[in-house]
């Protein structure tokens, strides 16, 4: 039997993306009636530690603490959401990813700077690709609507992909929100393959339909080079508005992304005006509630 998820963990450090992350949350957890917590990792072997005494150090971490404490209760208090604030020493990633599984964490949200949309920093890196849930990574520069109105769901010819899609069902639910299922084909793509494609888009959309939730299919054509899959991703985001979420894998995606965080998934993570969902594929052939 599988352990109820009751809770979104958010790793922390005072700054804008931290907070964006935070008030992106909310909803969520009001909705799904999960409790937040505010983690702060507290890096012991960080460049400034050895300026710093021992006596001193926990002296910061105190004030740390009380500023955390604050800022976690101050949002309770206004969003009617539990959230709870929790400091751990160690290296950021490891205690991220330990503590989520601790938790039994539902969703990981992790806000991003926007100082290079090339690269993603490495804590993120490592969350996002190894987390034991799904991990929602949110800009710190952009206004979102306030709530979730329609997500993007890219599919392709991979079996891991489907597994998107009871993810998508789930925040759909919780939202009211529409699903807009896209595949992204090349011209020099094989009428097997488009065949395949498009037998797997109609069975997608059925599941989602049998789910009682709107699903919109479509497939957009680009030329024959794979180089343009996430231009085109990031172009059709710009040019629909309404579209509040986009849900993607975190490994081999053919069409989409070819290794998870090479230049071009860390694209759709940075570049991205929206909240991104990043889900880590589970071992094919394992029962699962979230894939058909």
């Amino acid at each position: 039997m599988q352990t109820q998820r009751t809770s979104i963990l958010i790793p922390w450090d005072f700054e804008k993306p931290a907070h964006t992350a935070l008030e992106q949350s909310l909803n969520i957890a009001r909705l799904l009636k999960l409790k937040i917590f505010l983690l702060y990792v507290h890096e012991q072997t960080g460049i400034f530690s050895k300026f710093f005494p021992a006596d001193q150090s926990e002296d910061i971490l105190k004030h740390i603490s009380a500023d955390l404490t604050e800022i976690a209760t101050r949002f309770s208090n206004e969003s009617g959401v539990k959230i709870e604030a929790l400091i751990e020493r160690g290296k950021p990633h490891d205690i991220i990813l330990a503590k989520a599984k601790e938790l039994n964490a539902r969703f990981i949200f992790m806000g991003t700077t926007n100082s290079d949309e090339n690269i993603v920093g490495v804590t993120t890196h490592k969350v996002v690709r190894s987390a034991s849930c799904p991990v929602i990574t949110a800009k710190g520069t952009t206004h979102y609507h306030d709530g979730c109105r329609n997500i993007l769901l890219p599919l392709d010819l991979s079996d891991e992909t489907r597994q998107k899609v009871g993810w998508a069902i789930e925040i759909a639910k919780a939202y009211h929100a529409k699903i807009r299922a896209i595949s992204i084909i090349n011209s020099g793509m094989d009428s097997e393959a488009r065949q395949h494609l498009n037998i797997q888009m109609k069975q997608v959309k059925n599941f989602i339909d049998n789910a009682k939730i709107s699903c919109q299919t479509e497939f957009i054509e680009t030329e024959n080079s794979k180089d343009e899959a996430i231009p085109r991703m990031m172009n059709y985001l710009y040019q629909h508005p309404e579209i509040d979420l986009v849900i993607i894998m975190t490994q081999k995606e053919i069409g989409i992304v070819d290794y998870f965080l090479d230049s071009e998934a860390q694209q759709i993570i940075r570049s991205a005006k929206i909240p991104v969902m990043s889900v880590v594929p589970r071992e094919l052939g394992q029962s699962s509630m979230r894939a058909f």
